[in-house]
């Protein structure tokens, strides 16, 4: 059932994969993969609140998984809870450090919480582990613009610009010293 499940999913047909997501979990409720993958259609069904307490559920069962915190990490952060949202992040990084992503949606989280000095120790970590990671440059600019320093943040995203050639990862640039520029 869990790999019927999966398949639906994957296939995009969410409420019969919910169904037999929910059967796969009666037949062995203490699988953890189950709830992550329940958790995982609930939220294409935008069903959040039932996210988190799949989440919850997995949690309990396995408190050493990394992913299950990021999830209801990221669900948190849809949500708009930015403090829940760090909260889960930080577990997931005790758990596992090396999440580059990870480690840059909590440094995002800080921004939103209205906390730039902890989201730019994020986004240098994440230069650290990636250094071709172009939102994590343009997140870091932004963290410095919110601790008041506009100029620098302005000449260190313009000094970025030579790492990267995709117009995807360009843009992100362009887009965030536009956003440092209104903000002065």
């Amino acid at each position: 059932l869990y790999l019927l499940a999966k398949t639906r999913f994957d296939d995009r047909q969410y409420k019969m994969a919910l169904r037999d997501i929910r059967l796969a979990i009666e037949s062995s409720p203490r699988d953890v993969r189950y709830h992550g993958l329940y958790a995982d259609v609930l939220q294409k069904l935008g069903q959040h609140k039932a996210v988190i307490e799949a989440l919850d559920r997995a949690s309990l069962l396995d408190s050493t998984d990394p992913v299950t915190y990021q999830k209801r990490g990221n669900v948190h952060f849809i949500r708009r809870n930015y403090v829940s949202a760090i909260s889960d992040f930080t577990r997931s990084l005790e758990l596992n450090y090396a999440q580059p992503e990870v480690l840059f949606t909590r440094g995002h989280s800080y921004l939103k919480a209205e906390q730039p000095q902890q989201a730019l120790q994020d986004f240098e970590s994440v230069l650290t582990q990636n250094v071709s990671f172009a939102k994590a440059f343009s997140g870091r600019a932004t963290a410095l613009a919110a601790l008041g320093r506009h100029e620098y943040a302005l000449i260190w995203l313009t000094k970025a610009f030579h790492r990267f050639e995709r117009p995807r990862d360009l843009s992100e640039l362009v887009f965030a010293r536009g956003k440092i520029f209104v903000l002065m």
